[in-house]
């Protein structure tokens, strides 16, 4: 016959047998969860990564002395040469590549001593400007900011129907420190413009203000603008109208969402 001895050793021994098997089944089921949580953070996290953007291979800075070329032409002082430097960072390695381009982008030479002084590429990160000096005379060359422009050009014939015709170019390229743009095509009857872009602050004293300017060249005469349209350099956008040609020209990465859409204005 078995029974519980007056010590109660046989209700300890069941108590403590059955709460260990709740604690091994508790810790079974965390082991389970657990196990659950990896597996989902397995398939769950390489998606979330994968919708990510991917970053950006290089990031170009440009500097110019556009201004101080302009400026020293219309005091009639003798003005220094054009140059412009593109400071082109891989975002993978953080290296860095200095070359010289000219008002369209396109490279060109740049002389050792001005590679040697502009110092480190990396410090330019932050700066608004470069000043140094080149066989013995000073230069000033100003960070552009990056602009992306369409054009519309009418075309010397017209439609079958004979409505005015237009040539139109999307995601043209420059920037606001002297960046131009060649826009048009002969072959397709649409006579050839330039678009220009300067970002202009007067010398002190000066009653002009500061300005944002796009200018329309024409190919034959480059230093002479057959007209142009200026707004406030904060301005996120300038455009100009001459019946015979349209643009529009956005700082990149300063447009906003419209605060009004079809739908807000109908109400």
């Amino acid at each position: 016959m078995t029974g519980t001895s007056s010590t109660g050793e046989a209700p300890d021994k069941f108590v403590r047998t059955y709460f260990h098997s709740r604690i091994v089944g508790l810790a079974f089921v965390l082991m389970k969860i657990r196990s659950a949580f990896a597996v989902t953070a397995l398939f769950v996290l390489p998606a979330h990564v994968a919708l990510a953007k991917s970053p950006r291979v290089t990031d170009d800075m440009i500097f110019t002395n556009e201004e101080q070329v302009y400026f020293a032409k219309e005091e009639r002082r003798p003005a220094p040469p054009f140059i412009a430097v593109k400071v082109a960072t891989n975002m993978q390695d953080r290296s860095y590549m200095v070359t010289g381009i000219d008002p369209f982008g396109k490279d060109m030479p740049l002389p050792s001593d001005v590679i040697r002084s502009i110092g480190s590429p990396k410090k330019l990160s932050r700066a608004k400007s470069i000043s140094f000096d080149v066989a013995g005379q000073a230069l000033e060359l100003r960070r552009a900011r990056p602009v992306t422009c369409w054009a519309a050009i009418k075309k010397s014939s017209q439609t079958p129907e004979g409505k005015d015709d237009w040539f139109f170019a999307r995601d043209v390229k420059l920037h606001d420190q002297g960046g131009r743009a060649k826009v048009g095509d002969e072959a397709a009857n649409a006579p050839p413009l330039i678009l220009r872009m300067r970002n202009v602050s007067w010398a002190g004293g000066s009653t002009n203000r500061p300005s944002l300017v796009l200018y329309v060249h024409k190919p034959d005469n480059p230093d002479r603008a057959e007209s142009y349209a200026w707004t406030d350099p904060n301005a996120v956008r300038i455009g100009i109208n001459l019946r015979w040609m349209q643009a529009s020209c956005t700082i990149d990465g300063m447009e906003k969402p419209a605060k009004s859409t079809p739908q807000t204005i109908n109400r």
